[in-house]
């Protein structure tokens, strides 16, 4: 392999670096493996990840800039528009911008693949099938993850839905079901597709094992996760062991390692499955910025964390808005072609449904100053990264604004 040809590898690996599947027959992988070993798509996924956060360590604004772009672009997954607006660069300006950011990682991955840049690649490649069905899994979560990333599961519900679906298996076994009381307002990030089947994996291959047997449900909530523990009554651990059970559990991590929660097989006396997922976002917090990009931008960055957007880019809207999702926070644009920043500020600090509720500026000018002597809590210059994005929205939220008099 040349030069050339590992620099295209390594475009094509950053492009599906969620996408196991393709990973696993992307040529660096076979790199990474001894002859005779199989190849892990997940230890190139984590090896590049980790390479880029390296980048962040080395000294210089254009090591920082290269790790910009190639966390934007690649860890957060943003288009090329997307991460031109964070940066606060034109589009062309990007493309170069990320050519050489990633010419600088061949340079990083080179040494690490260097000895094993001679090996035959057909005798090392990966067996396909020991990755391909974890890949298609964490395909489709993926997929579900961006096309239905504001709609959250209600977990009693799918729990149910799950549960019915699952009635017809456990009466040809015998098995009888139960279930804890739930919450009815539990909510989770993961949609509701995603959320059913990684229940139901786990009741089809948990049912077909314990004939006869009592299968309990327990809801449990813990710090900021919903937990749900699976434990059958009066049954020894061997019937865990099984392959088709195992499978089953891989499949539910996979469906759920997306959007943060997991499954763990806790084996004593008897078995326990614990299967864990994030409360929902419980903190709204209103953004007024009349770029599409920016509201999306925002939306992406509070996505697993217990902050909730609502966007709008008409600023006649912020008051009522406030009012109907009861927001504890604003974060607000200023140059807006239907009400100018400065004047909404002014409405939303002496409206008496709004007074209360802390303020962020955030804008490309540099108007700090201002922002602050106008009655903003925050101001924020644009671009804004995730990280501080977030930090931002702790203080804000941490904040007890006073009414003006």
């Amino acid at each position: 392999m040349n030069r050339k040809q590992f620099v295209a590898s390594l475009r094509t690996a950053l492009m599906q670096l969620d996408d196991l599947q393709s990973l696993a027959r992307n040529p660096l992988l076979a790199l990474l493996s001894s002859p005779g070993e199989e190849a892990n798509p997940v230890a190139l996924q984590r090896l590049l990840l980790e390479t880029i956060e390296a980048m962040r360590e080395k000294p210089g604004a254009r090591a920082e800039r290269h790790y910009d772009v190639l966390y934007y672009r690649y860890q957060e997954q943003l288009n090329q528009e997307e991460v031109a607006f964070q940066l606060g660069v034109s589009t062309r300006q990007l493309r170069r911008e990320q050519n050489n950011a990633i010419e600088l990682l061949a340079d990083q991955l080179w040494a690490h693949f260097e000895p094993a840049i001679g090996r035959t690649l057909h005798e090392s490649q990966p067996r396909p099938h020991a990755a391909n069905g974890i890949g298609e899994i964490q395909k489709e979560a993926a997929r579900l993850r961006h096309e239905l990333r504001t709609e959250p599961s209600q977990v009693e519900v799918e729990l149910q839905k799950a549960l019915t679906d699952a009635s017809a298996l456990a009466h040809r076994y015998q098995v009888t079901l139960q279930v804890g009381a739930l919450s009815v307002s539990a909510q989770t990030p993961a949609p509701p597709p995603v959320l059913r089947q990684a229940f139901l994996v786990l009741l089809t291959a948990m049912i077909p094992r314990i004939g006869g047997k009592t299968l309990v449900v327990s809801p449990a909530e813990s710090a900021g996760k919903h937990r749900f523990v699976f434990c059958v009554r009066g049954a020894t651990a061997e019937w865990a062991r099984h392959e088709e059970f195992l499978v089953g559990v891989r499949t539910a991590v996979q469906l759920l390692a997306p959007f943060h929660g997991d499954v763990v097989v806790q084996e004593g006396e008897s078995v326990a499955i614990a299967l864990t997922t994030p409360k929902m976002a419980s903190t709204p917090i209103l953004v007024i910025d009349d770029n599409p990009d920016a509201r999306q931008l925002f939306r992406r960055y509070v996505d697993q964390t217990r902050f909730r957007v609502i966007t709008t880019g008409d600023g006649r809207e912020a008051i009522a808005l406030a009012q109907a999702q009861r927001v504890e926070g604003l974060i607000l644009d200023i140059m807006m072609p239907d009400l100018d920043g400065w004047d909404l500020l002014s409405q939303w600090r002496h409206h008496p449904a709004t007074r209360h509720i802390p303020v962020a500026v955030c804008t490309i000018l540099p108007q700090k100053e201002l922002a602050q002597v106008l009655g903003a809590t925050l101001f924020i210059q644009k671009p804004v990264g995730q990280e501080d994005f977030l930090h931002a929205l702790e203080q804000l939220t941490a904040t007890l604004v006073k009414a003006p008099c």
